[in-house]
């Protein structure tokens, strides 16, 4: 059973190398305003696309998406608007030494995390994902990845108005495992959401099918980035059957 298991995680893996991918955007840009320094820059957006290429950590092929950065200070405009008070906050850490020793060293979206973390706001997983997206080297990469994770497992201690949304941020979170190679905490992770009845029911299934790939990935110890199937993967409802057993 080990080798067959073994054989069909290997065909998963080959499935999704050679898969075709359907691309396309259309973008935009408008002019916006620091909040502290006062220049005036372009903010680049995407309007409108259509993508059948998305990775498991859910990055698509356009992404990280342009995020405006003040020339100045490097302070990054993560979202489109901040109040004054919340200004008021950030000038003081944008202009410290800490920060600006930062901003030499790390990615936009990294900086973004931080800026936020200063507002006391502690959903920054999402931003720390995408600054793993901007990594230039595998080691920045593997610091993002590890902070994101720590991320992500604080916020899912606490309290989601969706279970969809818990349930997206637990496939990023063991997705991080995987690509820091740690298979037996991904494995025990995803093991877990395959013996759960409600799997099935998100997004007509497509989570169901990236537990099944993950599950196929950790077998052959691949901590490579991969995409998330199209099309249905042969024998997959039988391998999440077999990991809902293990776990019982």
């Amino acid at each position: 059973m080990k080798k067959k298991v073994k054989n069909w995680s290997l065909l998963v893996v080959a499935v999704l190398t050679s898969a075709v991918h359907v691309q396309a955007l259309t973008g935009a840009s408008e002019e916006v305003t620091c909040p502290i320094g006062g220049e005036k820059l372009q903010r680049k957006y995407i309007n409108s696309y259509t993508s059948s290429d998305q990775e498991l950590d859910s990055r698509e092929f356009f992404d990280p998406r342009p995020v405006p950065q003040c020339p100045s200070d490097g302070f990054v405009m993560y979202q489109a608007e901040f109040s004054e008070a919340e200004v008021a906050i950030l000038q003081h850490y944008v202009r410290s030494k800490e920060f600006q020793s930062l901003r030499g060293k790390h990615v936009p979206y990294y900086l973004a995390a931080r800026l936020k973390a200063q507002l006391g706001r502690e959903d920054i997983s999402y931003l720390l994902l995408q600054a793993s997206w901007q990594a230039t080297n595998p080691k920045q990469y593997r610091a993002y990845a590890i902070e994101a994770l720590d991320a992500y497992e604080r916020q899912l201690r606490g309290h989601y108005e969706s279970a969809e949304r818990r349930m997206f941020d637990r496939l990023i979170a063991g997705e991080l495992e995987r690509r820091l190679g740690r298979f037996n905490e991904a494995k025990e992770r995803f093991v877990a959401i395959a013996g759960e009845e409600s799997l099935a029911t998100y997004q007509g299934g497509r989570f169901a099918s990236i537990v099944c790939v993950q599950l196929a990935l950790i077998e052959v110890k691949s901590s490579e980035p991969h995409r998330i199937p199209t099309t249905p993967l042969p024998s997959c409802d039988a391998l999440l059957r077999e990991a809902a057993t293990k776990k019982r």
